[in-house]
């Protein structure tokens, strides 16, 4: 049976953390704090954006649903959690999301070139994964 996709009509992050799936060990980042990392990340309207460690994929979804000119990318290892993103994401209706399977910092590959935002939610080896987002960051691209 289709699933109808959630329906938030409102211009403004804040998605409610009721909206999002989520499954044991992993439940969406909260909405006090998606609101803060977003004001914070500034995506423009066409911004080609990475999420390093999708998770439930809260936080991709509420920037990709407030871009819909852009994309956003993310990177997550563990298959249940890319199943719970595949669920949000079909949820919400949301094209622009796009899930890829690897591990940073070595299948950062699987992303498109030249971010201009990314999102680290990653655990070891960070410095590693920082040094390769560095690189990979489109010149003058803003954090």
């Amino acid at each position: 049976m289709p699933v109808e996709p959630f329906q938030w009509d409102f211009v403004t992050p804040g998605v409610p953390d009721s909206s999002f799936e989520d499954a044991p060990g992993f439940s969406p980042t909260p909405l006090e704090l998606r609101v803060m990392l977003l004001a914070h990340l500034r995506p423009r309207a066409q911004s080609l954006v990475w999420d390093v460690g999708g998770g439930t994929g809260a936080l991709a979804l509420e920037i990709a649903r407030l871009m819909p000119a852009g994309a956003v990318h993310t990177l997550e290892r563990d298959p249940e959690a890319i199943e719970l993103l595949k669920r949000n994401r079909r949820r919400f209706g949301i094209s622009n999301l796009h899930i890829h399977e690897g591990q940073a910092p070595s299948d950062l590959n699987r992303l498109p070139a030249n971010p201009d935002r990314v999102l680290l939610e990653v655990g070891r080896p960070l410095a590693d994964v920082l040094n390769a987002v560095w690189q990979a960051l489109q010149p003058g691209a803003g954090w």
